[in-house]
């Protein structure tokens, strides 16, 4: 097989793994109780994911397969961390060495080592250490797939022939796809982490006002009782207006939040 149409196949699977992958992209808007189900929950779907990209693999040879998997799993361990990471690859394993073969071996070092790299990338943006541009992830990618590209000396099969057939256009192919699939999915973590800080602005807000009323209420109750020394005849009438007005303003609130009070 010609390094064109490699570079063609490659291209394929590269594309239809990054549609497949970005349909994950709908799990990170849902809210779970435990961040850790919602890892877990995402590490699975990366799996499944690499296990239909394996279903369609570049075949070179009796069980030597190449496909997108160092794609998703890379990307889904520098997006979802350690246990994004553990589940998913644990998944690749168990498919890759149900697939057999001579490059069984090879393709779950290639799978663990994917893995990894994702998660140390995780960690480093994590602390700060880098940056996650597209520059940084493209180094990403062409890092995961470099060390792909030397596991083929482990291989039954020509050095040189591999890296030129195989190799080159991994390199050109995966690397930007890696990139891409990053910037994609970090969007998502983008719309969620505003929509949080959202929250908590209202939520502060919320609080600051019904403090800003009790406030309020006082002050309101103070000038009641000067004024109510001075005229008995309208003793009252200034707390019962306060009271009014604040079960108005809780009504109001319920209203918004969808739980309705009452007079």
């Amino acid at each position: 097989m010609d390094s064109q149409s490699v570079l063609l196949e490659l291209a394929k699977g590269a594309g239809f793994l990054l549609a497949l992958s970005y349909l994950v992209s709908w799990n990170y808007r849902k809210d779970y109780k435990s961040e850790g189900l919602h890892q877990v929950i995402n590490g699975g779907f990366f799996g499944v994911a690499v296990v239909i990209g394996m279903m369609f693999p570049l075949t070179l040879s009796q069980g030597i397969i190449f496909d997108a998997r160092t794609v998703v799993l890379g990307v889904g361990s520098a997006i979802g961390g350690p246990v994004t990471a553990l589940v998913s690859a644990s998944i690749a394993l168990l498919y890759r060495f149900y697939l057999g073969g001579g490059g069984a071996l090879v393709g779950a070092v290639s799978i663990i080592t994917s893995s990894s790299l994702g998660v140390l990338f995780w960690f480093l943006a994590k602390h700060n250490k880098i940056k996650t541009s597209f520059l940084a992830t493209l180094l990403l990618g062409f890092a995961i797939h470099l060390v792909n590209v030397l596991l083929f000396l482990l291989l039954p099969l020509p050095p040189m022939d591999m890296f030129i057939s195989i190799g080159l256009p991994m390199l050109l192919v995966f690397s930007p796809a890696t990139a891409i699939l990053y910037k994609m999915l970090q969007t998502e973590l983008h719309w969620k982490d505003e929509k949080i800080q959202r929250i908590k602005v209202i939520q502060e807000r919320d609080k600051a006002l019904e403090g800003y009323t009790e406030t309020l209420i006082q002050t309101i109750n103070a000038i009641a009782l000067t004024v109510e020394k001075r005229d008995p005849y309208t003793a009252g009438h200034q707390s019962n207006v306060a009271a009014l007005s604040l079960q108005l303003r809780k009504n109001w609130a319920g209203v918004k939040t969808g739980s309705w009070g009452c007079f």
